[in-house]
């Protein structure tokens, strides 16, 4: 194959984890307050790292493109991702009058010359009020391309990982438990400060109007009970470490704490359960 298709089926297969837009300043800027994050990876899932042309547009339906559907296009913007195919794009004024019109938007890439199929608009904003929208940012330690792990306090729902039983590992098994749930949220929302949705910020995203699935949730209490004539400890999973029946220490059944989509509350999971972990940012 020549280099030019191999870069053009490349591109075709590349992957956007997620969209998030935020509005997350002190006040609400009168300039570029919307900011789209994403991931670029090669068809063999290697992150892409070099500069790209990339421009964005949203859209009001899947697949016409009459100029009515078209809500905000921005320019084409050189991009270059970072160590994990992370990249920002700061959208046009215009489109943040087209994001509070309709939640029920598509975003289309151009990568380059290559168009990229569109993805559903899947972000919960922070609310945008008279006063301030503040997003609280926790930093620890100095290694990586960021300057160090960072999350945010107080966050809200902005997608949700793969499915995975209460055995949380990530990045070839380095990872295990919460610092996997972390690293695994990072990637669905494409944000360097995603994680585990803590019980508090499920209930807060439910209040804000945001659709939750069912999935796992940070926060368990610790404490036994009889279930079933058998005895059940609810503890994250022994801090999301235990999925299989057969690795359950103790003999206990291990639970884990979840969102109930039906009820729309907190609730527990046995942990060789297969759901996704529920992120927030």
């Amino acid at each position: 194959m020549h280099n030019k298709s191999k870069k053009a089926a490349a591109l075709a297969a590349l992957v956007v984890a997620a969209v998030a837009v935020k509005v997350w300043a002190d006040g609400i800027p009168t300039q570029t307050p919307l900011a789209y994050s994403g991931v670029l990876q090669d068809s063999v899932g290697n992150p892409i790292t070099t500069p790209q042309s990339i421009q964005l547009t949203l859209w009001d339906d899947a697949s016409a493109n009459a100029s009515l559907n078209q809500k905000c296009s921005t320019p084409t913007q050189s991009v270059t991702p970072d160590s994990q195919g992370r990249f920002r794009i700061v959208l046009d004024q215009a489109c943040f009058g087209a994001v509070q019109a309709s939640p029920n938007l598509w975003v289309q890439l151009q990568v380059g010359a290559t168009v990229l199929p569109r993805s559903k608009l899947n972000a919960v904003p922070y609310a945008v009020e008279a006063g301030k929208a503040t997003r609280v940012v926790v930093t620890m330690g100095t290694a990586g391309a960021d300057g160090g792990v960072r999350t945010t306090v107080d966050g809200v729902y902005c997608g949700a990982a793969a499915n995975t039983n209460g055995a949380f590992t990530a990045q070839a098994g380095s990872l295990t438990g919460l610092r996997a749930g972390k690293f695994l949220c990072e990637q669905a929302c494409s944000s360097p400060t995603a994680h585990m949705c803590g019980s508090s910020e499920a209930l807060r995203s439910h209040e804000l109007g945001g659709s939750l699935p069912n999935g796992w949730l940070k926060g368990g209490w610790g404490t036994s009970f009889s279930l079933g004539g058998a005895t059940s400890q609810q503890f994250d999973c022994y801090g999301w470490t235990v999925g299989p029946m057969a690795a359950w220490p103790g003999g206990y059944l291990q639970l884990g704490a979840t969102w109930d989509s039906s009820n729309r509350s907190i609730s527990n999971d046995y942990c060789n359960s297969t759901i996704p972990i529920l992120c927030c940012d």
